[in-house]
């Protein structure tokens, strides 16, 4: 089962780095279709990690690579037409570079209940700018969910970084004990 863990991040993240350079050869719809099944691998892969207890360090990193990638890559497909949703990039580059200095510093950067709730936001929003520029769904729902999806990365930022910070402290008491 590990290895099937391993193919299914793995497979989300070297297919969206694919993405941006077939979508002109597909329908809107099934661009959208293609969408919701990386988001949709992100959480199957989750659940069968967690369910077949084979999550790895290796799992781990590989998951918030592909993660951060999926929701990059689509930003950077969506702000020429929805320049408003920058905002969300930003967030997403600030939490990656908080997870990347944070493992080179040797810390865990275990997902947080709030990156889990803010990965589904931002992929509901991110699909909802799609459908937008498709012109499917009215500009208001966009808003909308950017308005949620800013939040949750905004309250995400904050407990990764409170994360990160206990974290030290923990190392220094360790250290101060002994």
């Amino acid at each position: 089962m590990k290895v099937f863990v391993n193919v299914l991040t793995s497979f989300r993240l070297i297919y969206t780095l694919i993405l941006p350079f077939i979508k002109s050869r597909m329908s809107n719809i099934s661009f959208i279709i293609n969408i919701v099944i990386l988001f949709l691998t992100d959480w199957i892969d989750g659940i069968l990690a967690r369910k077949y207890k084979v999550q790895t360090m290796f799992e781990s990193i590989m998951d918030t690579i592909a993660d951060k990638t999926l929701c990059i890559v689509l930003l950077l497909c969506l702000i020429k037409k929805q320049p408003f949703l920058s905002v969300l990039l930003l967030c997403e580059i600030v939490i990656a570079i908080t997870n990347i200095t944070a493992t080179l510093q040797g810390k865990k950067t275990q997902s947080q209940i709030s990156g889990k709730v803010k990965m589904w936001f931002i992929s509901v929003t991110i699909i909802m700018s799609f459908l937008n520029t498709f012109e499917l769904i009215d500009n208001v729902f966009v808003i909308i969910g950017l308005t949620i999806t800013l939040i949750a990365e905004i309250i995400t930022i904050i407990d990764y970084i409170k994360n990160i910070r206990k974290q030290k402290d923990i190392l220094e008491v360790k250290t101060e004990i002994k």
